[in-house]
């Protein structure tokens, strides 16, 4: 079902869509800077399963997205700047690709960097 673009921006406020028939709920900057690494890791990790289909099972926080482990690639780490951006407000473009090794590192840019 393609999405309407005047249901997303009426709904926007509260929900992003992630690429997919279902929301994920939005995280204010506020809320962001409330959580702790761990629990921005578990938002990640639930973004990654939703929206790039990796496997629960295959998916830890110190699992190498891009090459061995998961095996993602450019494309990929388009839908991750998207979905972080939507999720958290913390824009990861032309960020060095070491903040892309893992779960875990991703978590760390978005902690460190998402603003009060």
């Amino acid at each position: 079902m393609a999405l309407d673009e005047n249901r997303i921006r009426c709904v926007r406020e509260e929900y992003v869509s992630c690429g997919s028939d279902k929301y994920v709920k939005f995280i204010s900057r506020k809320d962001v800077n409330s959580m702790n690494k761990a629990e921005v890791a578990a938002k990640i990790k639930e973004m990654l399963i939703e929206n790039l289909r990796i496997p629960e099972e295959l998916l830890e926080d110190d699992s190498e997205l891009f090459g061995g482990d998961i095996g993602l690639d450019s494309v990929d780490s388009l839908e991750i700047i998207a979905g972080i951006d939507d999720m958290f407000g913390v824009n990861m473009t032309g960020v060095d690709k070491t903040n892309f090794r893992d779960i875990n590192a991703l978590a760390n840019y978005v902690v460190e960097n998402a603003e009060a």
